[in-house]
């Protein structure tokens, strides 16, 4: 059996493999995660609590890089088994992204600046453009079938910068409901189907509802505290409402009103990105980038992405996570 110290200098020569260049390389690849397993198997063994805490460690970081091809995020080309091939891309960085960055969510006297629907920042556009050379490197060869996006603006503008340019212009592109952002704030309330179509010409927003986010009910009393005025809307009937648009109403503190708003409840965003993901193996594409946000890339993968970060993985890789869980729980 192996001694302490020669699981730490093998643990150690490993760890530094990881930060370096050489592991995307095939056969490198394939040695570092011989050892990992080797090692796991080691040191699983080990009664002693520092070996089992080394085991643990060594089978999540197998699970990652078998998953999503190292660290930081390096776009790979090459699925992990003979079927579909997923690019996750999340969007650029936002003005409410700017904002959470001074202002955390949650934080003491915290109050929704009221972004709706928010926009790319200038380094946001900045971000895709980049991703967009990227991508042309990368699948330029290969090329991709199909690019599923979510019907926020700013995955719509990350989408129109980092898939620019004629390598690009025959790919066919889906909007996609399923895969929007949790509702947490205002910049997850969208736009109407006739705003967006405005904005992104070229793209289909036909199968949307008129809110196609998600709606919360409000109860008559709960209308009245929050001092909204309804347009033909009578208390005298149903006491519950279903506020369809934010355009329905004359909000006198929208701060306030933001501020109070409940979150899409987990149990709901969970379920629809449950179905979203088993509808990709109906999908006739073998590779498919979607473009969407944080919770929903965190829900899928289990990954932390920064703005207009990419990675991939096999549709295979990803059903094999048995049982979502949203962020936070």
């Amino acid at each position: 059996m192996a001694t302490s110290s020669g699981l730490f200098t093998l643990h150690l020569s490993l760890t530094l493999a990881l930060s370096t260049p050489a592991i995307g390389r095939p056969k490198v690849r394939r040695g570092y995660l011989s050892g990992l397993r080797s090692l796991n198997s080691a040191v699983s063994s080990s009664p002693s609590f520092e070996g089992r805490r080394l085991g643990e460690e060594l089978s999540r970081r197998h699970r990652l890089h078998s998953t999503f091809g190292g660290a930081g995020g390096r776009i790979r080309v090459k699925a992990t088994s003979p079927d579909k091939e997923l690019i996750f891309i999340r969007h650029g960085e936002t003005e409410m992204n700017a904002f959470l960055s001074k202002n955390p969510y949650g934080s003491r006297g915290f109050k929704d600046p009221g972004f709706y629907d928010t926009v790319l920042t200038r380094n946001g556009i900045s971000q895709a453009r980049e991703l967009n050379e990227k991508l042309k490197r990368n699948l330029a060869e290969t090329g991709i079938d199909l690019i599923m996006i979510s019907p926020l603006t700013r995955t719509l503008q990350t989408a129109e910068h980092a898939f620019e340019g004629p390598d690009f212009t025959q790919t066919q592109r889906l909007v996609m409901p399923t895969i929007r952002e949790k509702l947490w704030l205002s910049s997850d309330i969208g736009s109407h189907p006739s705003t967006l179509k405005e904005r992104f010409p070229t793209y289909n927003f036909d199968h949307l509802d008129p809110v196609w986010w998600y709606q919360c009910l409000i109860s008559a009393s709960r209308i009245r505290e929050l001092k909204y005025e309804f347009f033909d809307l009578s208390l005298r009937g149903d006491p519950v409402f279903r506020v369809y648009s934010i355009s329905l109403v004359f909000c006198l503190n929208i701060g306030e009103i933001w501020n109070r708003h409940p979150e899409e409840p987990n149990s709901e965003f969970v379920s629809r990105l449950e179905a979203f993901r088993q509808s990709l193996r109906d999908r006739p594409e073998s590779k498919i980038a979607i473009v969407a946000h944080w919770g929903v890339l965190w829900t899928l993968t289990g990954r932390d992405f920064r703005n207009c970060e990419a990675a991939s993985c096999s549709l295979n890789e990803m059903l094999r996570k048995k049982k979502l869980r949203a962020p936070g729980t």
